[in-house]
């Protein structure tokens, strides 16, 4: 899982640092997102949250990283192929009141294709980030994995200041950072 050094120097844990395990993001027909009880496919998953700190006339860049243990590699598979298929129908979502973004363009490679080679899968979305709080729009990334029967996703939503660049960085570098452990601890238990 990630924590504060999967992203860099300057990232600190945002409060509530933790989501409920016992719940997981669900987007509705209505392009809202809610926490809701995981799927029976779901094992165990857990949300943190993170920030770069506000500072010299630059605002929080707020980051997330998930992580999904589902039964079998196929219910992970189907998580991607549903993530994919949430970006063409809901091009713009409430992430929770106050947030939205969007429009989305959403890519997806497989392992192997082009330079895709630390996952069975992966999957990447930029957008526009406006927050009530932060204003905008600013850069939004998220990018999500999958290997055997674990997801690994990170979110990164720019602020003033912020470049495309940096948030996408850091997205990057947390996510290759989550799957490099993930590798590690699988190989381990073999």
């Amino acid at each position: 899982m990630a924590d504060t050094d999967s992203f860099g120097a300057e990232v600190v844990r945002r409060s509530p640092y933790e989501s409920d395990p016992a719940t997981w993001p669900v987007l509705g027909e209505d392009c809202v997102w809610q926490r809701r009880k995981p799927a029976d496919s779901v094992l165990a998953t857990l949300t943190r949250s993170f920030e770069v700190p506000a500072a010299a006339g630059k605002g929080p860049l707020r980051l997330a990283a998930v992580v999904t243990v589902h039964r079998t590699r196929e219910d992970a598979t189907w998580e991607m192929a549903e993530s994919i298929e949430e970006s063409m129908r809901c091009p713009t979502q409430k992430l929770r009141e106050g947030e939205l973004i969007g429009p989305l363009l959403a890519a997806a490679l497989l392992g192997g294709e082009a330079t895709q080679t630390n996952s069975e899968d992966s999957l990447s979305e930029t957008g526009r980030y406006q927050s009530s709080e932060l204003g905008g729009p600013h850069h939004y990334s998220w990018q999500q994995a999958q290997t055997s029967q674990f997801t690994v996703a990170v979110t990164g939503k720019g602020a003033k200041g912020r470049t495309e660049q940096e948030v996408d960085e850091l997205v990057v570098q947390a996510q290759s950072t989550m799957l490099a452990r993930l590798e590690a601890a699988v190989e381990k238990q073999s």
